[in-house]
């Protein structure tokens, strides 16, 4: 059996599960020692909601009738996940272009390309995640590398980061034809000569350049998205993207079965956009899809070094790019509060950090309370002169893997080794620090950013990387749990195992904090759900889903 299960007669008519012999990892505290229900306890859900977390022998079985008994085994039960930052729209399109994540030459890109020109010949070739430390590490972007590769299709190649692409002469002189060329977009031109590559706002590029397919073919790719939250115990998201983007996933939220628990944040490309959408904070799916934040960019990406410094990148004069002035955000701010709204704000880099926190800061009282996304470079000016009182700090720590080498090999000493990635910082000051993956940008798995956060990538043959910035491992899973439940915003009684609660919840195969213990470098590929609850209703179970292949 994938898990033991029987009838437990008691008296709720609804789908009803119990869960015992495992232990319960409530989230609701500030340690693992305020944990209670380590031992001999018990879950009883209801319907969609928690009816009874506490002592085994204390369950109230006149509550509820024919309720299935999960037997746990062993296994640790937890509040579904959060993923606090995710781009749904864009990973389903993906899964429709050519991935290329993972490409660590320009021959081997070259392959790629050329096998994609002859299935689509003449067609657009649209591709996305490769790196420029890959790529340009032996020689500079040109538009002849990419004309050799396909010299009969436009490409469009979007970064991992997302915050550069890669265009041939076709696409290029496409974009440049454009009568409303992105504001935001800058392309690069070195000694009077185009490289091909574009930074900033080139999600907009590519849309003005791309024609979109219709809403009803991009459900399958929603659909196979929103499943693979659910394989990594994910039961709702925090995403950011588009008004069209909300249309087409509200659209699929009523014409489909298949729903994660969503709290939209809008990118608008002006104040009149927003304006003229105001609305939209009024509109909801109940318990399922509701407005949140407005997305701000400040800056760009340290993968594209476009993320704002306060000193140059290494051997150049580049310190990154500003993508608002301070006016420009000072007249965002106003008309948030006049809507009562809330900015979620993307600052990477310490200028853009400092700018967030410094323009911002009369600014605090949205419905929602503002955010800071990724906050991957602090500096001392910051912590000498900031507040981080009140902030919510959504940051990636998944994002470490990749941005240590870039760290260390293209930031100054003074701000790359003391304060990147700076959690405990956040955390002691007063910020609340919740988690997500950047998904498509980063793989989904929580425990890749869990055990960056814990570890700080230590390993067999990897020091520490800031090694005080390290949290403990339960601050690390309440960053995706328990700290969204206090969240301004969040629109969902989830996060914790209460009574009252969501039923949303996740089985995982092994114990976290015993797998810790045993190799702390391990949470990373060890750990993975074995069955996932969302709305009180089983929607991910891997062994039964292969006990059933094997009966057929």
């Amino acid at each position: 059996m994938w898990l033991l299960v029987h009838k437990c007669y008691t008296g709720c008519m609804a789908e009803s599960y119990l869960f015992i012999n495992g232990p319960i990892y409530t989230m609701a505290g500030e340690s693992l020692d305020e944990e209670p229900y380590l031992d001999g306890g018990a879950l009883l859900t209801c319907g969609n909601r928690i009816e009874f977390v506490g002592d085994a022998s204390k369950v109230p079985r006149e509550e509820s009738r024919k309720a299935d008994v999960v037997d746990l085994k062993g296994r640790p039960l937890m509040p579904g996940f959060c993923d606090g930052h995710t781009h749904l729209v864009l990973a389903a399109e993906q899964r429709s272009g050519l991935d290329l994540t993972g490409v660590r030459s320009l021959d081997e890109l070259k392959r790629r390309i050329r096998a994609e020109a002859r299935k689509k010949p003449g067609e657009w070739i649209v591709g996305f995640g490769w790196e420029m430390k890959n790529l340009f590490s032996a020689c500079s972007p040109s538009l002849s590398i990419l004309d050799d590769m396909a010299i009969k299709n436009p490409i469009f190649l979007e970064s991992k980061d997302a915050h550069s692409a890669w265009l041939n002469s076709s696409a290029l002189k496409q974009a440049l034809s454009l009568e409303s060329f992105p504001d935001k977009c800058s392309v690069q031109i070195i000694d009077g000569t185009h490289t091909g590559l574009v930074f900033e706002d080139t999600f907009q590029l590519k849309d003005l350049l791309v024609s979109e397919r219709p809403d009803a073919e991009k459900w399958p790719g929603l659909q196979t998205t929103v499943e693979s939250f659910f394989k990594h115990g994910i039961t709702s998201i925090h995403n950011f993207e588009s008004v069209a983007g909300y249309r087409l996933v509200a659209s699929w939220f009523e014409n489909q079965s298949t729903r994660i628990r969503t709290v939209w944040s809008f990118m608008f490309q002006d104040p009149e956009e927003l304006e003229h959408n105001s609305g939209l904070f009024d509109e909801k799916i109940p318990g399922w899809l509701y407005p949140g934040w407005v997305k701000l960019f400040l800056d760009g990406s340290l993968g594209s070094k476009t993320a704002a410094l306060s000193v140059p990148y290494v051997n150049s004069d580049n310190r990154g790019l500003l993508t608002m002035s301070d006016d420009e955000l000072e007249g965002w701010a106003a008309l948030l509060d006049k809507f009562h709204l809330s900015a979620a704000v993307h600052a990477i880099g310490d200028r853009a950090v400092e700018m967030a926190l410094r323009g911002l800061g009369r600014y605090r009282e949205g419905t929602a309370g503002h955010r800071i996304e990724h906050v991957q470079i602090l500096s001392k000016r910051i912590l000498d002169t900031c507040s981080f009182g009140g902030l919510t700090f959504s940051v990636q720590p998944s994002h470490m893997w990749g941005d240590r080498e870039i760290v260390e090999t293209s930031l100054q000493p003074d701000i790359g080794e003391r304060y990147s990635y700076p959690y405990r910082t956040i955390s002691n000051r007063g910020g609340r620090l919740v988690f997500g993956s950047d998904h498509p940008i980063e793989v989904l798995d929580p425990w890749k950013g869990i055990q960056a956060a814990v570890t700080r990538l230590a390993g067999p043959t990897n020091a520490p990387w800031n090694r005080d910035e390290g949290i403990s491992l339960y601050d690390a899973i309440r960053a995706h749990t328990g700290s969204f439940s206090a969240m301004g915003g969040h629109r969902f009684q989830a996060g914790r195992l209460a009574s009252g609660y969501l039923a949303d919840l996740v089985v995982f195969n092994e114990d976290p904090f015993a797998v810790y213990l045993d190799a702390p470098g391990s949470l990373f590929g060890r750990l993975r759900p074995y069955l996932t609850v969302l709305d009180g209703s089983i929607v991910y179970a891997p062994l039964r889903s292969k006990q059933r292949s094997e009966e057929q």
